[in-house]
């Protein structure tokens, strides 16, 4: 590695090390919106497989108002996890 960059990480890590719950809040919070993130996906699957199916319609319109109800609120609860990494980063920024 170049001289910067130890020294950045090694600036990074005496701060993270002094304020570590606001560091381990600021990683939690990117991993678990993140894969909350990778999940979407796989609902948005199974809408489709459901907007497909040969079941009756009321069976089909019922499959469809759960999934985008499950999108909905995986989106919402990765929006928080993403929020609060974002103002823990800045009140990270701001007193350190």
């Amino acid at each position: 590695m170049q001289l910067n960059t130890k020294l950045t990480f090694k600036i990074f890590l005496k701060y993270f090390l002094k304020y570590k719950w606001r560091g381990f809040l600021i990683i939690g919070s990117v991993i678990i919106g993140s894969a909350l993130n990778l999940v979407t996906p796989i609902f948005y699957k199974n809408f489709f497989d459901i907007l497909t199916s040969t079941l009756p319609k009321s069976e089909i319109i019922s499959g469809l108002v759960n999934t985008i109800v499950i999108i909905a609120f995986v989106q919402l609860i990765s929006w928080v996890f993403w929020r609060i990494a974002s103002f823990v980063t800045v009140f990270f920024s701001i007193y350190n």
